[in-house]
C-alpha cells in the first residue's frame, strides 16, 4: 500500500465486512459494534446474516465502494476477493481471518499481488 492510501486505512469513509465470516457471533458483533462510529457507508458483503449497523451488499453493487474492506473469509477466497474489492475502488484491506498465521503462503503471496 502507498502512503497515499493510509487515510483509508486510518480514518475511512466508508467500511466493509467482507466474509464469508469465520468468526464466532459475539465476536462479529463486537467488531460491527466497534466500526459504528464510521460517519459514512457500512456495508456487509458476504457475512450472510444481518449485522446491526451494515447494509447487506456485493461486490460490484451501485455504489459499494468501501475506503476499507475487512477480510473476514479464508485463504480460499482471499485473492478473488481482494481482487474484485480493488476493481471497485477499495483502496485498504486488513485480513481478519482467524488463522490468518497459518494460510499457505501461495495464497498470502497471491492476495498480496491481488491487493497491487
Amino acid at each position: 500500500m502507498t502512503i497515499l492510501n493510509l487515510d483509508a486505512l486510518f480514518r475511512p469513509g466508508s467500511v466493509a465486512l467482507v466474509g464469508p465470516s469465520r468468526l464466532e457471533d459475539g465476536r462479529l458483533a463486537l467488531l460491527a459494534d466497534r466500526l459504528s462510529a464510521t460517519a459514512g457507508p457500512r456495508w456487509a458483503i458476504g457475512i450472510g446474516s444481518a449485522v446491526a449497523g451494515f447494509e447487506p451488499a456485493r461486490v460490484g453493487d451501485p455504489g459499494v465502494r468501501p475506503d476499507l474492506a475487512l477480510y473476514l473469509g479464508g485463504p480460499e477466497t482471499a485473492a478473488a476477493t481482494v481482487a474484485a474489492l480493488a476493481e471497485a475502488g477499495t483502496r485498504a484491506v486488513v485480513a481478519l481471518s482467524p488463522s490468518y498465521d497459518a494460510w499457505p503462503e501461495a495464497a498470502i503471496a497471491a492476495t498480496l499481488a491481488a491487493g497491487r
